[in-house]
């Protein structure tokens, strides 16, 4: 169980932390300063919850 709740945290956390990184490196290459880093955070929230999504997916067929 705890396995489980690390991998859901990690997902998360991966997906708003890359999500940033890279709107952070674009508002420099763009100067667009914090505007690409707010949508890339916010996109990189929405994909770590997807990620959890088919996870938690997955582990309800696999105990079907």
């Amino acid at each position: 169980q705890m396995c489980i709740r690390d991998s859901i945290g990690a997902e998360l956390i991966s997906g708003v932390i890359v999500g940033a990184g890279i709107g952070y490196l674009l508002d420099i290459l763009f100067g667009t300063r914090p505007l690409l880093l707010i949508i890339f955070l916010f996109l990189g929230g929405v994909a770590g919850f997807l990620n959890v999504y088919r996870f938690v997916k997955s582990m309800e067929k696999e105990q079907e």
